[in-house]
This record gives structure tokens, sequence and C-alpha cells, in this order.
């Protein structure tokens, strides 16, 4: 009788019972077939949080476990030297400053003029920092001496530091497209900068010497200024960064890394061999520190710091 029932409604125009069973079969199990994906999602980005929370106890257990550390490193990729988009035959071979977002690099390369600055030939590479590969370039840019990046993710945007000769004033840049937005102002000459997300507050390197200070989001001061150590007097100043311990800051002339906590406190210092490379920038993700160095081309590292045995 089943069977005379299914023929019986599929010959008078009603919709066939069995479709009808079998789309909702097809339909349960699309359901299904999301949720489960949806919770697998969930779990794999919950143990890659949890990854990356152990790799940064991991990291501040090591810093804080002696004030002067030495460190071993690991090349991940390289960046080419770029040309410029209006003038193939300009070299833009000085890498300057650079950050990373967790997925991608974003790296500025220039051409320096010598008398002006402000008359420098800019472009931003990003890189896939898993793959290694270029996935953009911008157009040629006026952002100075370009001496550092911080990305500010509620924006998805990119600031770059003028530093010389317009210390005031960065760059905005839209991160996905390259493309420039505009330029703002600070109140303080600075060389560079850096954006902490879970404190929403910005560090930022005092020019005309390795001492630092902490702004709010409105880009607003929080006060005092803080003392760097010593210990790297004399040092070239170059890029910073930080993470939800740490503050840090990477310096030319014995290549190192000086850390602080974000009551300003000194905490301690990276040396490592640049393999006679210039350290431009550095980035702190997820536990792990990159640093940028120089010299015909841009070599991304890893920096692996170690208590040395005495």
């Amino acid at each position: 009788m089943a069977a005379a029932l299914l023929n019986s409604c599929s010959g008078n125009g009603n919709t066939d019972v069995s479709e009808t069973v079998s789309a909702e079969i097809t339909s349960s199990s699309a359901v299904s077939d999301t949720a489960a994906e949806t919770v697998l999602t969930e779990a794999v980005t919950e143990a890659q949080t949890e990854a990356a929370a152990d790799k940064s106890a991991e990291l501040a257990e090591v810093l804080r476990s002696g004030n002067s550390l030495s460190a071993r490193i690991k090349l991940l990729f390289t960046i080419p030297t770029q040309v410029s988009s209006e003038d193939p035959t300009v070299a833009l071979k000085s890498a300057q400053g650079g950050t990373c977002d967790g997925k991608y690099w974003y790296q500025t390369c220039l051409r320096v003029n010598s008398d002006d600055e402000s008359k420098n030939v800019v472009r931003i590479v990003k890189y896939d920092i898993n793959t290694g590969k270029q996935v953009a370039i911008s157009k040629d840019m006026s952002t100075c001496h370009s001496n550092d990046i911080t990305y500010i993710p509620e924006t998805n945007q990119l600031y770059v530091v003028h530093n010389a000769p317009n210390r005031k004033v960065f760059s905005v840049i839209d991160a996905d497209t390259l493309e420039f937005i505009g330029t703002k102002q600070l109140n303080y000459d600075i060389y560079c900068m850096n954006y902490q997300p879970s404190k929403g507050l910005f560090v930022i390197g005092i020019s005309g010497g390795q001492n630092f200070r902490f702004l709010k989001k409105d880009l607003s001061s929080t006060g005092k200024l803080n003392q760097a150590t010593t210990v790297t007097t004399g040092y070239t100043t170059q890029g910073c960064a930080s993470d939800d311990n740490f503050v840090y800051f990477v310096l030319h002339k014995q290549s190192a890394i000086t850390v602080y906590d974000w009551s300003g406190k000194f905490v301690t210092v990276i040396h490592f061999d640049s393999l006679s490379k210039e350290p431009e920038n550095i980035s702190v993700i997820d536990g792990k520190i990159y640093v940028c160095c120089v010299s015909s081309g841009s070599y991304i590292y890893e920096i692996k710091p170690y208590l040395p045995t005495t």
C-alpha cells in the first residue's frame, strides 16, 4: 500500500513524498555539516589561542631569567631589493620600518635622498609569513625615512613613522590595498611606534635617545617619560614592538633588543648575531620575536633568546 500511495501522489501533481523525505534528510545533513564545521573551527581557534598563550608564557619566563641574554637566529624568508613604480631605474635599496600582523609582513623599501629625506621614494611590500611570498606592493609614497610601522587591527591600518625630517608625523595606510589614506601628527618627536591592542596603548620611542613614552588610544600621553637603560647607551635606535607583558626595542651597533615591562622598568637585553646585517625593525607575535635585518635585501629572522651558561 505504501508503494501505491507513493505512486498515487506522484501521478496527481502533488509533491513526491520520497523527494520530500530526501530533501529533508539532505537539509538536515547540511545543517549538521555546518554545525560540525563551526565546532571544528572554534576548537582549532581555541587550540591556536592556547598555544599562543603558552608560547608567550614561555617567552616571558626566558626574558625574566636574567638581565643579559643571548639568542639563536633562524632565517624565515627574504625580501629582495625593490624598484620605484614610477621609474623602474630607481632602485629602492634601503629597507627601514616594518611590522607583522600575524599573517603578513609589511616592509618599507626606499631610496634615501641624502640632501632632503622628505624627497625619499618609498614603497611598502606585503609578504605572507607562512609562504614567504609577496602578495602586494604599494605605489610610490612620500613617508620620509619611514623608520617604523605599526599595525592597528581595529581599523586594519598601518601607521608609518616618518622620522627624519618630520619626526612628529606618521602616515596612515590601508593594510589591504597599501593605499595612502592621510597623515597625523603627534606632540612628540619620535623614531618608532607600536600599538598594543590588548592594552589600548601605544609605545613611542622619543628622538634623541632611547627614552620612551606610552600613549593612550587617542594618542594623548599617559604621563611620565620612561628612562632607558644605560646598558645600551650609544647604540643606534631602530624599531619597537610589544606584547601583553613587555615592550621591545631593537638596536644597532652591537645587535641587541632591550626589553621593558609596561611600568617602564628594564627587564633584560638580548644580544644576537645579525651576521653583519643591520637590524631595522622588530615584531613580537604569539610568543615569537621577529627582526628584519638588512644588507642588499631584507632578511626576516626569528630570534630565540636563552640564558647563557657560565
